[in-house]
């Protein structure tokens, strides 16, 4: 349910025609990522992710276990 609420996340608030990746780095313990160009995750209220989708303000990355949200920066080309 958290993988679903990041990616749902991603997709509400990353810029039309944006790159949203669900990666995922095998281990001793796995870690899945969710990396978006939109604004982040305030840390302050990270931890509704695991309820359904609440709207989120900016940061820049967040962790739990085994999961994670990373804000990609866009470069000024």
């Amino acid at each position: 349910m958290i993988l679903r609420n990041l990616v749902e996340n991603a997709h509400r608030y990353s810029p039309e025609g944006s790159t949203i990746r669900v990666s995922v780095k095998a281990g001793l313990m796995p870690v899945m990522a969710v990396e978006d160009e939109g604004p982040g995750i305030d840390e302050a209220k990270s931890g509704e992710l695991s309820k359904a989708f609440v709207p989120h303000g900016q940061s820049l990355r967040r962790h739990w276990p085994r999961t994670e949200h990373r804000h990609a920066h866009r470069s000024a080309a």
